[in-house]
């Protein structure tokens, strides 16, 4: 089989091609084995989640910054324990300790103002979630996903299940959101 190198395809979302071209319908997933391996074709008509061809299957892709395994990103903490966080925030649906917590919602937008809803989607389940205050390590939880992302507009929600923690993280501390692709994803 020949493999073709597209010379100017891109894969837009739906909606973007009101502004590139007249609205016609959206094309067809090419075969993964039939674009060039690193092709990235976006899979929803938000735009939310990539898919890349590896020259045989097409497999959920996220940003440059997974290249490490981990993604770091600054938020506000809550200790209000319910949806739907705003500002910045990152909530879980449990207080300190946080055994019980089932649930972390997190804000699409980061204290630096970067909107990560494209980061947050391609968290896979069996990733790992480390939370804590950026001045004082004592203040942490971690915890991991165990489930899809799902999203709600203006955050993601997380199913997760604790692992640890230490010292209760306080109400609108500032705090890194660490996160850890689970190893294969």
């Amino acid at each position: 089989m020949t493999l073709t190198t597209p010379t100017a395809t891109i894969f837009l979302p739906y909606h973007a091609l009101d502004e590139v071209h007249q609205r016609g319908t959206r094309a067809a997933q090419p075969a993964a084995a039939a674009v060039v391996p690193g092709t990235l074709y976006c899979v929803t008509d938000e735009g939310g989640i990539l898919e890349r061809s590896d020259g045989t299957v097409w497999e959920t892709w996220g940003p440059a910054l997974w290249s490490t395994g981990s993604v770091q990103l600054t938020y506000d903490w809550s200790t209000v324990i319910t949806e739907p966080p705003t500002g910045s925030q990152i909530r879980l649906d449990a207080v300190h300790p946080y055994t019980a917590a089932t649930k972390a919602w997190v804000r699409t937008g980061t204290t630096g103002g970067i909107e990560v809803r494209g980061i947050l989607m391609v968290i896979t389940p069996g990733s790992t979630f480390y939370v804590q205050n950026k001045t004082n390590s004592a203040q942490y939880a971690l915890l991991t996903t165990t489930g899809d992302p799902v999203d709600k507009t203006s955050y993601v929600e997380f199913p997760v299940e604790w692992k640890n923690n230490g010292t209760a993280l306080l109400n609108n501390q500032n705090v890194q959101f660490i996160i850890i692709r689970r190893e294969g994803a």
